[in-house]
C-alpha cells in the first residue's frame, strides 16, 4: 500500500530523477524472502578522479600569498581567508583521488491484518577514502608556504556515514490509507530541481559530496531524524507532517579542499587573518587575526513540517501547500568587538577582546533558530506532453548575512583620518549610542527581511529523434526577491571577502575622497587592492537564473552497452541572490559535458568536464574548471 498517488506526484518524482540522470547509474539489485519477509540488497563500488583543468586567478590569491610585490597593488586578493583551496591545487593537479562503497538494504513484511498492512525498514550507508586529501601534500604557493588539512578535513577525506535508516509501517485508518516513517530519511516536497533555497529545506545538503566526482543527486541531500506521516484523507488529497528529533547543519566543504571558497567557517577552520598584504605564515606570526570561538548552534527541538496537496482530476493539476519551521543550516559570521583603547601595537596574543591588551575582535559562527517558510506548488502536464511544475515560497524574518567585510571592520572599531567610522554596520550600531566602546560586545553579522523565491520547471521527453531512443530536456527558471533591502549605500548585504571593503567617501579636514582607494598623503586605502573599492557585487532586491539539462539516450548503443550524453547549462542572468549560499551571482556561467554508459545494469563508466565563465569579477569558480572520471560496479 502507497498513500501518495503515484500520477498526481509523476512531475516531482520526474523532476527529481532527472537532475541525476546523467549521473545516477543503474544499479543492479539482489531481492529475497526470508521467513515471509522481502529483502533487498543494492551495492556499489566507485573509483573515481577529478583534476584541475584551469590556472589560478591571481585575484582570488590573497596578495601577501603572490609575493611582496603584490602588496597594495590592483592585483590580487583583498583578504588571505579564502584562497587555501586555489593554493593548494595547480592547474593538472588532481584534487580528488577517491574510493567508495555503498550498501543498501531494504526489509518488508507484508501482513494479513486489515489494519496493519505493511511493516519495514531501510537503511543505507556509505564509506569514502580520498586517497589525495588524505595525502594531506599540496601545492607550495609562490612565497613558499605549504598548506595541511583542519584534522577534521583529513578525518572527513576518509569516512563512513549512516544515510537513510528508518522504520515504517503502512495501515488503515478507517478507509483513510496512513504511512508512518521513522528515523533518518529524505522528505522532498515542492517542485524544484536545480535551484535550491525554496520549499524544499526540510533536510540538509552534503555540499562536499555533490562536488565529488561521480556524486549522485541521492549523496546531496543528508537524511535527517525525524517522525514521518502521510494520509490519504481522500482520493484526491493527501495531507503529510513530519517532526525532526535532531538539529544537522549542510555539510560544507573543509577548508583547502578544492572547491572551497573560505578559509573561516568549516568546522575546525580559522583563524581570520586580518593582513591579506602579508603572507599567512607572517599574520600568524604577528599575532594579525581574529580568534574563533565555539559555534552557536541551535536546540534540536522546534524543527516541523505540515503539508497538503490536492488533485483536480478534471484538469490534471495537482496544487500543494506547505509550512516549514526550521533551524538554519547554513553558519553566519558574526564578530566580538575589540578594544580600540588598547592601542595599535599589541597584537591579539590571549584571544580574549575583553582584555585591554587585545587590538582584535574574535569572530565565530551562528545558526539562527526558528526559521519559517511558506509555499505554494502546482504540477501538470499541458498538452504538448511537457510536464510542468512550479512552487512560491515566503520565507519571513529570513537571515541574510551583512558584508563580512564591513562586519569585522566593525569589530576593529576602524576609524578613517578624521575619526570617521568606515563600516556601515557599525554606523547602524553608533545611531543610538555614538561615543560607546562596544569592546566585548557581539556584532551581529546578519539582518532580517521577508524573501520571496519563484520558480518553475519544465521536462520533455522527445521519442525517436537524432538518433537516440529518447531526448530528454529539462529547464528550471527561478528568481529571488528580497522585500524592504536597503540601498548599498545605506548597508551592504553579501559579496565576498575577497573583494574587500566597498568605497568609503570622506570629507574632511584631513582627508577628501574614496578612503577605500587611497588614505592621506598617498597611504593606502581601506582596501589593499584599490581596483576592488566598487559599489557592486552586492545583495540586489532582486535576481534570477535558469538550469537547463540536455541528455540523449541510446539504449544498446553497442554490445549490451548503454551511452547517455549530456549537457548542463547555468546561467544567473541578473542580481545578486541573499546569503549564505544564495542563487545567483549575475553574469555567472557553467557549461558541464557529460558522457556516461552503463552495462547490464552493473558497470558504470562516466567522463566529464565542466567550465565556470563570466561574471567577473564576483565568479569566484571563475577559475576552478575541472575534469573528472568515475567507474562503478553495482552488485
Amino acid at each position: 500500500m502507497t498513500v501518495n498517488n503515484k500520477t498526481t506526484r509523476a512531475t516531482t518524482t520526474l523532476a527529481l530523477a532527472l537532475a541525476g540522470a546523467v549521473s545516477t547509474p543503474t544499479q543492479a539489485t539482489t531481492e529475497f524472502n526470508l521467513v515471509g519477509i522481502e529483502f533487498s540488497s543494492d551495492n556499489q563500488l566507485r573509483a573515481g578522479v577529478g583534476m584541475r583543468a584551469s590556472e589560478q586567478e591571481k585575484d582570488f590569491i590573497a596578495q601577501g600569498n603572490l609575493g611582496p610585490e603584490f602588496a597594495f597593488s590592483n592585483t590580487g586578493s583583498s583578504t588571505n581567508n579564502g584562497d587555501d583551496g586555489n593554493l593548494n591545487f595547480e592547474q593538472g593537479d588532481f584534487f580528488s583521488q577517491s574510493l567508495s562503497a555503498r550498501t543498501e538494504l531494504s526489509a518488508e513484511y507484508n501482513t494479513n491484518s486489515p489494519t496493519f498492512t505493511t511493516f519495514g525498514g531501510e537503511f543505507k550507508y556509505r564509506y569514502s577514502h580520498d586517497f589525495k586529501l588524505r595525502e594531506d601534500d599540496f601545492a607550495t604557493d609562490p612565497v613558499g608556504q605549504k598548506r595541511h588539512l583542519t584534522d577534521e578535513g583529513y578525518d572527513n577525506a576518509s569516512s563512513g556515514q549512516i544515510l537513510d535508516a528508518y522504520v515504517y509501517s503502512d495501515m488503515w485508518l478507517g478507509n483513510v490509507p496512513v504511512s508512518v516513517r521513522y528515523g533518518k530519511q529524505v522528505v522532498n516536497w515542492g517542485e524544484s530541481t536545480f535551484i535550491l533555497g525554496g520549499i524544499n529545506q526540510t533536510n540538509p545538503i552534503d555540499v562536499a559530496a555533490f562536488r565529488k566526482p561521480g556524486a549522485e543527486v541521492k549523496d546531496v541531500l543528508l537524511p535527517a531524524e525525524m517522525l514521518f506521516v502521510s494520509a490519504g484523507v481522500t482520493n484526491n488529497l493527501t495531507v503529510e507532517g513530519y517532526f525532526q528529533t535532531k538539529w544537522e547543519p549542510f555539510e560544507i566543504e573543509d577548508c583547502g579542499t578544492f572547491f572551497s571558497t573560505v578559509d573561516v567557517v568549516s568546522d575546525g577552520c580559522g583563524p581570520l587573518l586580518l593582513a591579506g598584504q602579508a603572507p599567512d605564515s607572517q599574520a600568524l606570526e604577528d599575532g594579525l587575526f581574529a580568534a574563533r570561538e565555539a559555534d552557536q548552534e541551535p536546540d534540536d527541538t522546534g524543527q516541523f513540517g505540515l503539508s497538503a496537496r490536492y488533485f483536480l482530476p478534471d484538469s490534471g493539476i495537482e496544487l500543494g501547500a506547505y509550512y516549514l519551521r526550521h533551524h538554519s543550516r547554513l553558519p553566519l559570521l558574526n564578530v566580538r568587538a575589540n578594544n580600540p583603547e588598547a592601542g595599535n601595537t599589541t597584537a591579539n596574543v590571549d584571544y580574549d577582546p575583553n582584555k585591554d591588551s587585545t587590538r582584535f575582535p574574535n569572530y565565530f559562527v551562528e545558526y539562527p533558530e526558528d526559521l519559517e517558510i511558506m509555499g505554494l506548488s502546482l504540477n501538470t502536464t499541458i498538452p504538448t506532453g511537457t510536464s510542468v511544475g512550479a512552487e512560491y515560497s515566503f520565507q519571513p524574518d529570513k537571515p541574510v548575512q551583512r558584508n563580512s567585510t564591513d562586519v569585522i571592520f566593525a569589530g576593529l572599531q576602524r576609524r578613517g583620518p578624521n575619526g570617521e567610522i568606515l563600516s556601515k554596520t557599525e554606523q547602524a550600531r553608533r545611531e543610538a549610542n555614538p561615543d560607546k566602546n562596544f569592546a566585548g560586545e557581539v556584532i551581529q553579522g546578519y539582518d532580517r527581511f521577508d524573501i520571496s523565491q519563484l520558480q518553475s520547471t519544465f521536462i520533455h521527453f522527445f521519442d525517436r529523434v537524432m538518433g537516440t531512443d529518447r531526448f530528454i530536456v529539462v529547464g528550471e527558471v527561478g528568481g529571488t526577491y528580497v522585500h524592504g533591502l536597503p540601498d548599498s549605500s545605506e548597508e551592504r548585504f553579501g559579496r565576498s571577502a575577497t573583494f574587500g571593503a566597498g568605497p568609503l567617501p570622506v570629507d574632511g579636514e584631513n582627508f577628501t575622497g574614496d578612503f577605500c582607494r587611497e588614505g592621506p598623503d598617498g597611504d593606502p586605502g581601506a582596501n589593499i587592492n584599490p581596483s576592488n573599492c566598487r559599489s557592486d557585487g552586492y545583495v540586489t532586491d532582486f535576481s534570477w537564473g535558469y538550469r537547463a539539462l540536455f541528455a540523449w539516450d541510446y539504449s544498446s548503443f553497442y554490445m549490451g552497452w548503454n551511452f547517455m550524453p549530456s549537457i548542463f547549462v547555468s546561467h544567473d542572468v541578473s542580481g545578486f541572490a541573499p546569503g549564505p549560499a544564495g542563487n545567483f551571482t549575475e553574469g555567472s556561467k557553467q557549461v558541464g559535458l557529460t558522457a556516461a554508459a552503463s552495462y547490464q545494469n552493473r558497470w558504470n563508466v562516466e567522463l566529464s568536464y565542466t567550465e565556470f565563465f563570466d561574471g567577473e569579477p564576483y565568479n569566484e569558480m571563475k577559475d576552478r574548471d575541472f575534469l573528472s572520471a568515475n567507474i562503478s560496479y553495482s552488485f
